[in-house]
């Protein structure tokens, strides 16, 4: 692909990711993505819309897998 435009832009957004979350090996988290409180994204998924929390979630694009199971420490823990 060829950009023929001097002035191609750029879509910066913030990725947010939360506590106890995992990002695996490889993987892609689009601009504005939020990865929720606990969230697995797993080894070379792409991840273009949020992904909820507790949960596994891998492919392309990024599916919910399974829930994932709170540790009793984690339980209500803050931030």
């Amino acid at each position: 692909m060829t950009v023929t435009t001097p002035d191609f832009p750029l879509r910066s957004l913030p990725i947010e990711i939360g506590a106890n979350a995992w990002i695996a090996a490889e993987a892609f988290v689009g601009p504005g993505v939020t990865v929720a409180e606990g969230a697995v994204l797993g080894a070379r998924g792409v991840a273009m819309r949020n992904l909820s929390a507790w949960t596994v979630h891998a492919g392309n694009p990024a599916s919910p897998m399974r829930e994932r199971r709170r540790h009793p420490s984690n339980a209500g823990a803050q931030a």
